[in-house]
This record gives C-alpha cells, sequence and structure tokens, in this order.
C-alpha cells in the first residue's frame, strides 16, 4: 500500500486512537485485509471495522462532470470481477477472505444513497472513527459518506480522513476534453472544485469541523493523488 495509508495507520496505531474504522469503496477487499494485518500485527485493536460499498460498480455521477468523466457507471463492478450474480454473493466471499479471529469486519452492501440513512445508524451501533478510508472515487458518493458519518457525529478529534482520489477530477486551465489531457501532468491544478477534495470543502464548511492536512500527493506527480487529514476540531466535542 502507498505512503498515505502507511502515515494513517501508523498514526492511530502509535497514538493508541480509540474508535471504529470505516472504509467507503471496498471492491476486492484488499485495503480492508492490508488494514486487518497490520493492526493485528501492531496489537492494535480498533472497536469495529465496517466496509461500504455497492459491489456493483459506481454509481452515475450527475453532480460533478469530471467525476463523471473519469468514473464512469459501474466501473470497479466487484460482482463482474468474482462472477457473481448479486452483491449479497459478493460479500460472502469477502467476508471469508477477510474473517479473522478478534478483528470483525461487516460489510455493508448497496449504493450510498439507498444505504446511509436513519435506518442503518439506527440498526447499528457505530462508534466515532479512529480512522476512515475513503476510496468511493466520485464526488457524489464521497459528499454521501461524509454527510452520513458527520450527520450522526462519527468523527472526533483526532480522527484519520484519508482521501484515495483527492486529485481526480483536477480543474484545467482550459477547455480541452478530460478524455484528453487525462495521460498529461496538469499546467493549473485548483483543488476543493471538482470530486473528493469539493465534497471535503462543502461538508467540512456545512458542518463547521475543522481539520488539519498531514500529508498531500503532488499532482504533477500522481494525478488521482492522496491526501490525509487529522481533524483538529468539531462542534459536538463541547456537547
Amino acid at each position: 500500500m502507498d505512503i498515505s495509508f502507511q502515515i494513517s495507520l501508523q498514526i492511530i496505531i502509535s497514538h493508541k486512537l480509540c474508535g471504529d474504522i470505516y472504509e467507503f469503496g471496498v471492491y476486492n477487499g484488499n485495503s480492508l485485509a492490508y488494514i486487518k494485518e497490520i493492526c493485528k500485527y501492531n496489537n492494535y485493536q480498533p472497536e469495529n471495522v465496517y466496509g461500504f460499498d455497492s459491489f456493483e460498480g459506481c454509481p452515475k455521477e450527475e453532480n460533478d462532470h469530471r467525476s463523471a468523466v473519469i468514473w464512469k457507471e459501474k466501473f470497479m463492478d466487484t460482482t463482474e470481477l468474482y462472477h457473481e450474480k448479486s452483491p449479497s454473493e459478493v460479500v460472502e466471499i469477502l467476508e471469508e477472505k477477510l474473517k479473522s479471529d478478534n478483528f470483525p469486519i461487516k460489510l455493508i452492501a448497496g449504493y450510498y444513497s439507498n444505504t446511509l440513512n436513519s435506518d442503518l445508524s439506527n440498526s447499528h451501533d457505530f462508534k466515532p472513527a479512529s480512522f476512515i478510508n475513503l476510496d468511493c472515487d466520485q464526488y457524489t458518493s464521497t459528499y454521501e459518506a461524509l454527510d452520513f458519518l458527520f450527520n450522526n457525529k462519527l468523527v472526533k478529534q483526532d480522527t484519520i480522513i484519508r482521501y484515495d482520489d483527492w486529485n481526480a477530477g483536477l480543474i484545467y486551465n482550459d477547455d480541452i476534453d478530460l478524455k484528453i489531457k487525462l495521460p498529461f501532468r496538469p499546467q493549473t491544478y485548483t483543488e476543493y472544485q471538482s470530486g473528493q477534495s469539493r465534497a471535503h470543502k462543502e461538508l467540512f464548511e456545512k458542518y463547521n469541523i475543522e481539520a488539519k492536512r498531514i500529508y498531500q500527493d503532488s499532482p504533477y506527480i500522481n494525478w488521482k493523488g492522496k491526501s490525509v487529514f487529522m481533524i483538529d476540531n468539531v462542534p459536538w466535542s463541547k456537547e
């Protein structure tokens, strides 16, 4: 796994941060398997680990043009990967793959627009996060994930949030189609206008949450880019 993952896990382990681990965008389960192995090797025990994915690929992106160009509908379809007919069959395969004593991993299948709601929060004992891995690619999926977490007060001071596709959906200084520009390094780079960085800005402002960035890939080196933040302050910490 890349350095952003290593930094994120090193912080929660070395500081013994308590809480649940949430991953949005599971696909083949490899990153959850990595989290499990690193945590077990370092004797770090999260309270619970949750993975959220449709397992049927990306939904159609209708709220962000550049996300829609990059992340096509049904991209990263896990049922296709495993040649299964339904997400429930994929969940069975992945739960067997990730099964481990004293390290419970719960997978929740479905598009976020259908699953991230009060019924879900009322039926699970979700706790504030020590680590959140946002590998759900698109603007809208990232927005829905953060909105669910923040609305249910599932972040706290020192929660680590990793974005896997922070730089994806770059804003360029011309009108050339992104599909043409994509293989090349951008001439200019503007954060917070599209993709995951846009969702981050909008949700942190909506809920008045403060965070500091602790790692960032250069957009001139990695067009997708990883970014890691640590929560500094949440309004409900004073409640």
